[in-house]
């Protein structure tokens, strides 16, 4: 009971991961949607469609790290050891952990100036401030809007969550010398009904975030506007406008669609589309979405080792 978070067990079906973990039991129980529970030596858990994982057919697995390994990290941890090391040796042994826990993990190089930005550290936290997760995502978007300072638009962000990534935005228009407008669209009602390319992962009503929690977040730029509503019911708003840059973090194969088929072409030579979802496993549809929208476009796709993707509109 002290320690409802512990567990490092992971679970998936038919290969697929899914979850979240750590869930209450009666939501397992009332909600399913793939959540389980590690608790007390046992395993508590749903199937990702909500089915009854007896006669369903599919293959459920769990995969723990050996017991040695983690009692050994603990202790590392309790004893202050890694005080002692070098950076590259607190890396080495991530490394190795990391290998056994998940091969397929790839750890970045240590030393990166992402992991020394104490400024931006600062700003992330004050929207995440027990996490990290998303860090290097933001400090890409967060670099990336640099690109566009000398062309003459607005920003454009479908699907702000609390602001957080809209705050780097907002700051690096702050910091630029041409006055331009940052635009946010969300339902601030979480995600719309996943549709059949958009996998299990996703449920109805996921990352909900009130409007004011993002109008008190994002307070100290005058230039922000929000659209509350579902994409692309408010898109006509803009339709005059042009773009230097477009981000795009629904998750979903529609909205994702509606997104970057109506501001492509708004968006001007030398402007970036950013999609934060392209790529991931967790949202086939955002990914086909994007695929399909630039089929018929010269511009390729370039995937970002954060998982995310952008193009650059060609002239």
């Amino acid at each position: 009971m002290a320690a409802p978070l512990a567990s490092v067990l992971r679970l998936f079906e038919n290969g697929e991961e899914i979850g979240p973990g750590h869930a209450m039991h009666d939501g397992i129980r009332t909600l399913g949607g793939g959540r389980y529970s590690h608790w007390e030596g046992a395993l508590f858990f749903s199937a990702s469609d909500s089915s009854n994982p007896a006669d369903n057919g599919r293959l459920y697995q769990a995969l723990l790290p050996p017991p040695g390994l983690m009692s050994s990290l603990q202790s590392l941890l309790a004893a202050n050891a890694t005080a002692a090391l070098t950076e590259v040796a607190r890396h080495t042994i991530l490394s190795a952990a990391a290998g056994i826990i998940d091969p397929s993990f790839i750890l970045p190089d240590h030393g990166r100036r992402l992991e020394g930005d104490a400024g931006f550290r600062a700003a992330f936290h004050r929207f995440f401030p027990d996490q990290i997760n998303t860090m290097d995502r933001k400090y890409a978007v967060w670099q990336l809007a640099k690109l566009v300072r000398s062309l003459q638009g607005d920003m454009v962000e479908i699907g702000c969550y609390t602001g957080a990534t809209s705050w780097f935005l907002a700051d690096q228009i702050a910091r630029g010398d041409r006055e331009r407008s940052l635009h946010l669209f969300d339902s601030f009602e979480g995600l719309s009904r996943p549709g059949e390319q958009d996998g299990s992962y996703w449920q109805t009503g996921a990352l909900r975030t009130g409007e004011d929690v993002v109008r008190r977040n994002l307070a100290e730029f005058p230039f922000v506007h929000l659209y509350p509503g579902w994409v692309p019911d408010r898109f006509g708003d803009v339709a005059d406008r042009r773009f230097v840059l477009v981000h795009i973090d629904v998750d979903l194969y529609q909205p994702t669609r509606d997104s970057a088929a109506f501001f492509y072409d708004r968006l001007v030579p030398g402007g970036l589309m950013i999609c934060d979802d392209y790529g991931f496993n967790s949202c086939p549809g955002a990914t086909a979405a994007l695929d399909e929208v630039m089929s018929d476009k010269p511009e390729p796709i370039i995937n970002l080792p954060t998982g995310g993707a952008f193009i650059i509109k060609q002239p």
